[in-house]
This record gives C-alpha cells, structure tokens and sequence, in this order.
C-alpha cells in the first residue's frame, strides 16, 4: 500500500515526467509524420523523389548538390516540432495553369518599359518577357534550349496538369494522430510514475 509521503513523491515525479513525455510525444510525432510524408512523396514521384528534368544535379563547390529531390525536413522548436518540405514540391503539389516554358538562358525581344516616374527604360529579360516574346511571334534570343520528351526546343507549351497534393492529403492524415501519439506518451509516463 502506497503511504502519503511515497504519494507525494510521485506527484512530484509526474510533472518531470508528463513535461518529458510532452516533448518526447511531440518528437514521435513528428518522426511518424516525416514517415508517412516521404512515403507519400515516394509514392507520387514514381519511388526516385525526384521530378524528372527539374533542376538537374550540378556541382557546387565541394560534393555534389542534389537539386530537384523532394524531401522532409524536422527542426524541433521551443514548443513542438516543424515538419516541412524541401526541394521542388509545390510543382508536385498544385494545379498548373497552361503556360509556357522557355530557358532561363534564352533572351526575350527587346521592349521598352514605363516606370512609376513616367520615364521608359529598356525591359528586363524576365520570366514574363520571355513566354510574351513567345506568344506575340517574336522569339527568343540566345543558343538555350530546354530538353523535352521532343528532343531540344527553344520553348514549350506546357498543358494544364493536375497536382497530386501530396502535402495536403498527408497534413489532413496528421491532424487526427498527432494528438492520439502525444498522448500515448503521456499514458506511458502515468505507468512508469504509477507503476506497482
């Protein structure tokens, strides 16, 4: 039989221990859902985590730099943890618009621009100068060229395409087990104090 003072004892112990098993909750937490989230991005880009023709591997500096790989990434804050996405997942994640491609390279037609002050300067080669030169019949400057299921082209219209929202999906899925994780913990930090 537990007397009063081997009572108190344990009180005190259960509040070290329900403020570790916060922490310990919430880091279990977030290793499942780093899990879950990479599993379903696994799934969504065909097992590689990787989005094919988008940002190739290149060096920098000292080792290679792994562009265009989809990922997870885990801080632990003060009070939780952030689980995030790294790498090119919103290409992966929402709708497309139709649009047009064109290489970053490639020079736009010259024009000329009116700023706020009211004077005009040259235009900048911008993503936007470069499809309007496309779409108006003016062409592209320069020898860039991107890679498509055609072979090299100067430019490409891409259709619209439908996102798979991976992150979406995975965040609903969390909602419900984050809580259920946090507190298991707390009922296993109960045993232990309350243990016979």
């Amino acid at each position: 039989m537990t007397t009063p003072v081997e009572l108190a004892v344990k009180f005190q112990r259960l509040g070290a221990e329900i403020g570790a098993s916060q922490k310990t909750g919430e880091a279990a937490a977030a290793k499942w859902f780093e899990a879950q989230a990479l599993a379903a991005i696994a799934k969504d880009t065909g097992g590689d985590m990787r989005l094919s023709g988008v940002n190739r591997p290149r060096r920098d500096g000292p080792g290679r730099s792994e562009r265009g790989v989809i990922g997870v990434a885990t801080k632990r804050l003060s009070t939780g943890s952030l689980v995030k996405p790294v790498g090119p997942l919103v290409i992966l994640e929402v709708d497309k618009q139709p649009h047009i491609v064109t290489p970053k390279d490639a020079k736009s037609a010259t024009y000329r621009q009116t700023t706020k002050t009211g004077r005009t300067r040259k235009g900048t080669n911008s993503r936007r100068a470069r499809q309007a030169s496309v779409v108006f019949g003016l062409g592209l400057g320069g020898r860039a060229a991107i890679r498509t299921p055609e072979g090299l082209r100067r430019w490409a219209r891409i259709p619209r395409t439908r996102g798979h929202h991976t992150w979406e999906r995975m965040a609903k899925v969390a909602v419900p087990q984050v809580p259920r994780i946090v507190a298991r913990e707390q009922t296993r930090a109960l045993g232990r104090v309350f243990r016979p």
